[in-house]
């Protein structure tokens, strides 16, 4: 995946500008920074949720135009948007039952993971 130029847009102009990013296939990429960085910003921005300048690639296919839902990249937000009262299993079949796998598969995916699927998503506040 690749981003050239990536410029914010709109509202927050300024925060990202001109920023360049190149990751290798199967590799990890870590953003850190101050608060107010940009960092989360910049990932909107990979995910199609925020208007911005620049090109956006990933493998060897330009995607900048192409709305979120068809990107097929992941995005959590900070603020976990997810449902406290679920278990990970029953997070997860809500996400993929909207997603592109079919039923069969998005089941062994998460049979897959049966341990921790179990589990709830938070025992106590502290271990959030």
């Amino acid at each position: 995946m690749s981003a050239r130029a990536i410029t914010l847009s709109g509202v927050g102009a300024g925060i990202l500008c001109n920023i360049d990013l190149a990751v290798e296939a199967g590799c990890f990429l870590t953003i850190i920074g101050p608060s107010g960085a940009g960092k989360s910003t910049l990932l909107k921005i990979i995910a199609g949720l925020m208007p911005h300048r620049g090109g956006i690639e990933c493998g060897g296919m330009e995607f900048s135009h192409l709305p979120s839902h068809l990107r097929n990249i992941g995005y959590v937000p900070q603020d976990l948007c997810l449902f406290p009262h679920r278990t990970v299993t029953g997070n997860l079949r809500l996400a993929l039952r909207r997603s592109r796998f079919a039923k069969a598969e998005w089941l062994s995916r998460i049979s897959a993971h049966s341990t921790c699927c179990a589990l709830p998503l938070w025992p106590n506040a502290g271990r959030r």
